[in-house]
């Protein structure tokens, strides 16, 4: 586990990385998937407190058997969806109780997760920011939630919770018929009213990234891909971003 996390995050340039002054930083992994990005952090910040969120029923037991595999202390696991809502059962559509599966897309919004040869199970939901502390910083979130970005960003600044949040990565998900649920220009015009600083580090045609027995979804619904790394500005220290450009590096430094 150890190996293909370096290996995976030495050959790409990660979004997930950041800076901080505390010692144990407080981080919220929304789609923790099978736990490449809390190990990540971890070597990042040995000593940080990380909660993950994972909904999908057969990703979570490994997610939790690859933090006890590698004696990762301080993580705090959830098997639920974050969304606006806290409800025992919501519907969870996509590729879960399947030979060979691939549980890329899986998600709560219909659009995004179900697919020709999709499942629909349920699962659990949680408001994230009843996970977020009364008082002090959030020093990292990552949010990476198939298609439900928006319902979490907008719940959070309804609790009055967003502006506790340093810095973030959002892996926005969109597609043909989510114009209203999960929209780049709301996410971000949302962002600048809370004072953040943000940089949209990447975008892409999902049709490009996808295995071949998902073309025929993609095709119906036009999936794209954006990945916001996003900052509080009165609390950075700084912040170094890397972007891939026809195969040349630019690095981006901001210092406050």
């Amino acid at each position: 586990m150890e190996r293909t996390v370096l290996g995976i995050f030495k050959k790409n340039p990660c979004s997930y990385e950041f800076k901080s002054k505390n010692a144990h930083p407080r981080i919220y992994d929304a789609g923790a998937y099978i736990g490449l990005t809390p190990l990540y952090f971890k070597r990042l910040y040995p000593q940080a407190n990380i909660t993950c969120f994972e909904a999908d029923p057969i990703v979570f037991p490994i997610l939790k058997m690859n933090i006890e595999y590698n004696k990762l202390n301080d993580i705090t696991l959830v098997n639920a969806a974050v969304s606006d809502e806290e409800k025992e059962q919501i519907p969870f559509y996509g590729q879960i109780y399947q030979d060979n599966q691939d549980a890329r897309g899986n998600s709560i919004i219909k659009i995004w997760g179900q697919r020709e040869d999709s499942d629909e199970v349920a699962v659990r939901s949680v408001k994230l920011s009843t996970y977020f502390p009364k008082e002090g910083n959030v020093d990292f979130l990552k949010l990476n939630i198939e298609g439900a970005e928006y319902r979490v960003l907008k719940e959070l600044a309804s609790a009055k919770k967003l502006d506790q949040i340093n810095a973030m990565t959002v892996k926005v998900h969109m597609a043909d018929g989510m114009e209203e649920t999960n929209n780049l220009d709301v996410i971000t015009g949302l962002l600048r009213d809370f004072g953040f600083d943000y940089s949209i580090m990447s975008k892409g045609n999902g049709q490009k990234v996808l295995p071949k027995p998902m073309q025929a979804w993609a095709k119906r619904v036009s999936p794209s891909f954006y990945t916001i790394r996003a900052i509080h500005p009165s609390r950075s220290i700084f912040i170094t971003l890397i972007f891939i450009f026809h195969g040349s590096y630019y690095i981006h430094i901001r210092i406050r």
